[in-house]
């Protein structure tokens, strides 16, 4: 077939089609794809041919699809077919629509139409099912790709519908099987009224000829009797051997009529036992009926949930794309906190630059200062101008304590906001070990779902394999009940014939024995209907396990989802949490930024003040020099001048020194503050690692879950298939039991018309002996 498909194909493209054996009978076809090939229905211009794909089957429609190759690849297209095109099982489009080109590879299954049944003539029309082989102009097989082909976004609504059609064909094939049934139970009741009508017949002749028989019998004899003459020993022998012969006849009818009693009793009991077990077998039919309905209702619900599941898929994409746009927006917002930011820090910097500009002012105040105090000295030489230099001393000193009242209250500020950072960090660190814990608490539940998950697979697959054995056992069960059912049409044919065949008493045993033998068959029918309900009982149970186990997967799927929406709640608080300690950090570095810049500038101001010390103990020391030069009356003023230059240059010194302890107290609690932000960043960092290794176990539990839902469903689907077996077995059963009770009729039809001709040859005994009697008994009228 490939060489002949590689010859073909050097001019173009060949699709190959072969028959599978589910569809309607064609030959292999081999198509050139030099132009797109129609597929349709037999008409008169188009005829099916080796070379084409038309095809003599009424469920296709004329133009139904079209098949090509382009650019390299194969495409098929349904074109507003009535009953569909299908690849893989998947349908191309709706009802009378044309479809999108869907592309095709060499080995697909392609099916054109459905299974259609005519109820006027109960016929069904086969579908077209072809395995597909197609081959490039080069000769090559076009093989599918390892990556499977493209993934269709509507696979959800594609298996619904292709689920649907798997309903639809289960529903014909019962459909059909129940029509085959009753043409079945048509036949066999007109073969057993004819059977009826036949035997009737017949035991009427038997029953005509017979008396014929004893009445020309008795009609010799009397015959013989009136042409004897016999003496009056001879008679009373006679008489003797007669009564004697009455008595063995009616020792005999006795027993006879005692047996046909006691086989009428047992009959009559196996009867009552037949009933009892039909109306058990009844029972068990409505109950199976009544599983079979909560099945099609369970089926209906499992449809609905699957339309609610793939509403909520829809849902949750619609709850993706709301995230994904309040995650831009996010990010939009972020951004411009950002710019603003950067704007802060411009402004940051500005603000720098112009206390940088103080500084120069300063330094500028502070050369102008040293100028008064050259001026001071120059004051000083003079002794004359000592009071005026005298003020200007204190308005500098007093200048100095401003600046350091300034410089303190800033500091005290600093530490209440540090205090403040300090009290929001420990407030961030409860709540992320909250969260943490949460997280723990997640993951154990995670686990906990997974050890169920695992052991709802071992339940499964256990009662896979209790579902194996019983379907075992039901094929058993079923060759069984067929051979006993053929043997005992064969054993009641044979009896009926050889009953035909005998003539008088021994029907009575054959009779009997018949019915020991139908007795015998409808025990072992009893077995084999408690065989059967004991199976059904078994598989009851396994649904009721297997019903259990969905409530568990169920109940599993409900805590995964209530875990999971907790666990997206937690990440999203961690987020949010997260967020707030970087934007804390952010302020806390500002903040931070903004003490270290004070702190210099207190730094700074104090490194000035010192010079400043230094040079007004220069001036100091100049001025003793020069008041030791001076007079004694400008000496009094210098000193208590200099005794209070003394104790503001020490008051001067101890704040220096504050400020100085504050300072380094300032850089131990900036210290403690980068420590903590690493601390901060190193448990953030794990975080997202426990995060992503949640979310790894999460996506392991819904990989476990959803094959549990197939297992699930496919255990569904044999449960359907061993429900129809169970059905099939029962209707079997109802046959057998019913062939029994036709059986039972004619046995007991066979025993009474085997008693006519007892009683018919006792009427003629007697009649014959009735002169003789009354004779003896002195009756007779003479």
């Amino acid at each position: 077939m490939n060489s002949n498909a590689k010859c073909d194909s050097n001019m173009s493209a060949l699709a190959v089609l072969t028959c599978r054996p589910n569809s309607h009978p064609f030959q292999e076809r081999h198509v050139s794809l030099h132009e797109p090939a129609k597929i349709g229905r037999s008409v008169a211009r188009a005829r099916p041919a080796p070379n084409n794909s038309i095809f003599d089957c009424k469920v296709l429609s004329r133009n139904h699809a079209l098949i090509w190759y382009e650019e390299g690849r194969f495409f098929l297209q349904d074109t507003k077919s009535s009953n569909g095109t299908f690849v893989n099982s998947q349908r191309l489009s709706k009802g009378s629509e044309e479809s999108p080109p869907r592309e095709i590879m060499s080995g697909d299954v392609i099916q054109f139409g459905v299974d259609v049944m005519e109820n006027s003539r109960r016929v069904t029309h086969s579908c077209i099912i072809a395995s597909l082989q197609l081959f490039y102009p080069d000769g090559r097989e076009a093989k599918p790709s390892g990556d499977g082909g493209t993934f269709s976004p509507t696979i959800g609504t594609n298996i619904y519908s292709q689920e649907l059609y798997q309903l639809s064909q289960y529903l014909q094939e019962a459909l059909h099987r129940e029509q085959m049934l009753e043409n079945k139970l048509a036949t066999l009741q007109r073969l057993v009224q004819g059977t009826q009508e036949a035997s009737e017949q017949g035991w009427q002749a038997l029953v005509d000829e017979d008396r014929l028989l004893s009445r020309l019998e008795v009609l010799e004899n009397q015959l013989q009797a009136y042409a004897k003459n016999q003496t009056k020993d001879n008679l009373k022998t006679e008489l003797l051997a007669l009564q004697d012969d009455k008595l063995n006849y009616e020792n005999s009818a006795k027993e006879s009529l005692r047996k046909v009693l006691q086989e009428k009793l047992d009959a009559v009991t196996k009867l009552s036992g037949i009933e009892h077990s039909l109306s058990n077998t009844e029972d068990e039919c409505e109950h199976l009926r009544k599983i079979c309905e909560t099945s099609q209702n369970e089926l209906e619900e499992l449809a609905t949930k699957h339309k609610e599941s793939l509403n909520e898929v829809e849902e949750f994409k619609q709850q993706l794309s709301q995230a994904e746009l309040s995650h831009k927006n996010d990010s939009e917002k972020i951004e411009k906190e950002k710019e603003e930011l950067e704007m802060k820090i411009e402004e940051m910097q500005k603000e720098e630059s112009s206390l940088l500009a103080k500084i120069e002012s300063l330094q500028a105040d502070n050369d102008f200062t040293k100028n008064q105090l050259t001026s001071i000295k120059a004051r000083l030489e003079s002794m004359k101008e000592s009071e005026a230099e005298g003020s200007l001393d204190n308005d500098t000193i007093i200048n100095t304590d401003m600046i350091t009242k300034d410089s303190t209250v800033k500091l005290k500020e600093l530490e209440e906001q540090i205090e403040y950072y300090k009290v929001q960090v420990r407030e961030s660190n409860n709540r992320l070990n909250e969260s943490s814990e949460k997280i723990e608490m997640s993951q154990n539940q995670l686990d906990q779902a997974q050890m169920d998950a695992v052991q709802h697979i071992t339940k499964i697959a256990s009662l896979e394999g209790d579902v194996a054995k019983l379907e075992a056992e039901l094929l058993d069960t079923k060759r069984m009940l067929e051979l006993q059912r053929s043997d005992a049409k064969s054993g009641a044919i044979f009896e009926v014939r050889q009953f035909d065949s005998d003539e008088t008493i021994n029907n009575d045993t054959d009779s009997s024995d018949s019915v020991n033998e139908l007795s015998a068959i409808s025990d072992n029918g009893g077995g084999e209907k408690g065989a059967a309900g004991k199976y059904i009982e078994e598989i009851q149970k396994l649904k009721g396990e297997l019903l259990d186990a969905k409530r568990q997967v169920q109940l599993a799927k409900d805590e995964y989802n209530t875990m999971k929406a907790e666990h997206e709640t937690l990440n999203m608080e961690y987020e949010i949490k997260v967020s707030q300690q970087q934007v804390d950090m952010k302020i806390l570095q500002d903040k931070l930024q903004e003490a270290q810049q004070s702190a210099k500038q207190s730094n700074n101001e104090a490194e000035q003040l010192k010079s400043k010390l230094q040079t007004l103990q220069d001036d100091v020391n100049q001025l003793q020099h020069c008041s030791k030069l001076s007079q004694g009356s400008t000496i009094e003023n210098s000193k208590g001048d200099l005794a209070l230059l003394k104790e503001e240059c020490a008051n001067l010194r101890k704040r220096i020194q504050a400020i100085e302890g504050e300072n380094k107290q300032l850089m131990n609690k900036y210290k403690a503050l980068e420590e903590l932000k690493a601390q901060l960043e190193g448990n953030e960092s794990t975080w997202q690692v426990n995060l992503t290794d949640a979310q790894k176990d999460a996506d392991k539990t819904k990989k476990q879950l959803s094959d549990a839902t197939e297992q699930i469903s496919s255990l569904k689907d044999r449960c359907s298939q061993y429900t129809e077996e169970i059905n099939y077995v029962t209707s079997h059963l109802r046959e057998t039991q019913e062939e029994l009770n036709n059986l039972a009729l004619r046995s007991k039809s066979i025993a009474a018309f085997s008693m006519v001709p007892l009683f018919i040859l006792f009427f003629a005994i007697v009649m014959a002996f009735y002169p003789a009697l009354s004779e003896i008994t002195a009756t007779s009228s003479m």
